[in-house]
C-alpha cells in the first residue's frame, strides 16, 4: 500500500500499540521511522498495479527498489554504511527534528 507523503499512516502503522502521549510529541519525543518516497505518475506504470478505492495506490506481489525508490528518508539515529550501490544516490540521512508529520498534531 501507498500514501502521500504528508501522510503518518505509516508511523500510525507502526506506533498502533504504543502510540506518543500529547505530551512526548511536544517534548520531541516522537522517533520517525524510516520513509520511502516514490513518483505516484511511475507507480501506477507498475504492471501490478491496483486501485482498491481506498488506498491511493497499491502494487501485488512486489517492487523493485531500484527502478521505482525516489529517495528514501533515514532518522540519522539509525545510519547504516551498507547501502545497495544502487540505492545509494537515493538514501539521506537527517536529524528527527522535523521529520516526524506527527510533531504538531494536537491529539490522536
Amino acid at each position: 500500500m501507498f500514501c502521500w507523503g504528508d501522510n503518518p499512516t505509516g508511523d500510525y502503522v507502526v506506533l498502533s500499540e504504543n502510540l506518543p502521549s500529547e505530551d512526548d510529541l511536544a517534548k520531541g519525543n516522537f522517533n520517525p521511522g524510516v520513509r520511502f518516497y516514490f513518483r505516484y505518475d511511475d507507480i501506477i506504470r507498475h504492471p501490478k498495479h491496483v486501485f482498491d478505492g481506498y488506498h491511493a495506490v497499491k502494487v501485488k506481489d512486489g517492487i523493485l527498489l531500484s527502478d521505482y525508490l525516489h529517495s528514501c528518508i533515514v532518522p540519522e539515529q539509525f545510519k547504516i554504511k551498507n547501502i545497495l550501490p544502487e540505492l545509494v544516490s537515493k538514501v539521506y540521512f537527517l536529524s528527527k527534528s522535523g521529520l516526524g508529520c506527527l510533531s504538531g498534531i494536537k491529539s490522536l
